[in-house]
């Protein structure tokens, strides 16, 4: 397994995980992703070298909810391949992040989700 960032090459991977958690529009992901709005942006890899699932990063300096430091790093979205879940994924890649946070100093780790997002509700609850 590996944990890459998300470059022109892999940009369409990146739009199909991407879009299906937050129900936008590919042409509209790769606009922002071109104008630098997605800087974090990686891609977890099966040892086959298939990209089986996204995570998407950033560091936030406003204001989050439970946080007394700035910036807070912040996991934007997170996205596993169905036949992948169960498996652990999502907790690797929570330990990517919290590493990720770390080597820029950062010591919080925040995220939400939507109050009718119960598949995020779930995993908010487990994690």
């Amino acid at each position: 397994m590996a944990i890459r960032a998300v470059n022109e090459q892999t940009l369409s991977i990146w739009v199909s995980f991407a879009s299906q958690v937050w129900q936008t529009k590919g042409q509209v992901l790769i606009e922002k992703f071109s104008n630098n709005e997605f800087p974090f942006e990686f891609l977890y890899y099966s040892q086959s070298e298939e990209p089986i699932a996204w995570i998407s990063l950033s560091l936030r300096h406003d204001y989050v909810e439970g946080c007394q430091a700035r910036p807070v790093a912040y996991l934007e979205g997170i996205f596993i391949s169905p036949n992948y879940r169960s498996q652990g994924l999502a907790e690797e890649l929570l330990n990517f992040a919290e590493g990720w946070a770390k080597s820029r100093g950062i010591s919080q780790l925040g995220s939400d989700t939507e109050l009718d997002n119960l598949l995020s509700q779930n995993f908010h609850i487990k994690h």
